[in-house]
């Protein structure tokens, strides 16, 4: 299973969709930029119980007034629960279809720490954005106070929460971090790396039908 993580508008939709264009399967349904809503749809129990974990993780992590302190602690039952339930029809679809699966929503980078603990062998591709475009237009993951994390409420410190839990976390063994400035001006090595990771879940590359190129919002 491929797992795309990054903050909202750091570029995470260019990636789902270079995924989904060769053949790996993104969940049903998906939202006009490509995030997985769990199988019951946008308000169903499955994304909701998916994103109070990611809240339940963020109230864990202490702000000490200059930086946060983040933690390994073990995801709760409840909440492993709750990502199972998420993440059952596309693993399910992996098993039915013979074919590389994956997902993308960006609230996933907030519990970051808990998914590598329970998807140990899958490949996470993670992809950041500088500050100025990253925060051009809102994004429900600006005010990380909303989901239990303490701290400034303002984008910057949301923007900062975003790189500091992927410092502090403990990588997974398949693990790719695209810098989206670097990626829109060395393309094909982006296509390159993102090839290998689609190819190592079992699936194929189709000639044309990588695109990236740099966007104004996403």
């Amino acid at each position: 299973m491929i797992i795309v993580t990054g903050k909202g508008h750091s570029g995470t939709s260019m990636i789902a969709g270079l995924l989904k264009a060769n053949g790996v399967f993104m969940g049903e349904p998906l939202n006009e930029t490509l995030d997985y809503l769990g199988d019951d749809g946008r308000n169903g129990a499955a994304l909701n119980g998916y994103c109070k974990a990611c809240r339940a993780y963020g109230r864990g992590v202490k702000w000490d007034g200059r930086r946060w302190i983040f933690h390994n602690e073990p995801i709760p039952d409840e909440h492993a629960e709750a990502v199972k339930k998420y993440t059952l029809p596309i693993i399910e679809a992996s098993v039915n279809t013979n074919r590389p699966v994956g997902y993308k929503l960006p609230e996933s980078t907030l519990m970051l720490p808990w998914l590598v603990q329970m998807y140990p062998d899958a490949t996470f591709i993670h992809i950041s954005r500088n500050y100025a475009d990253n925060t051009r237009i809102s994004h429900a993951t600006d005010n990380i106070n909303l989901y239990g994390v303490d701290g400034p409420h303002i984008p910057l410190a949301s923007w900062v929460y975003h790189q500091e839990i992927v410092v502090h976390m403990r990588k997974p063994v398949r693990w790719m971090h695209i810098d989206y400035d670097a990626a829109v001006d060395m393309p094909l090595t982006t296509e390159l790396q993102i090839g290998h990771h689609i190819m190592s879940e079992g699936g194929k590359i189709e000639q044309g039908k990588f695109e990236i190129k740099r966007r104004v919002h996403r």
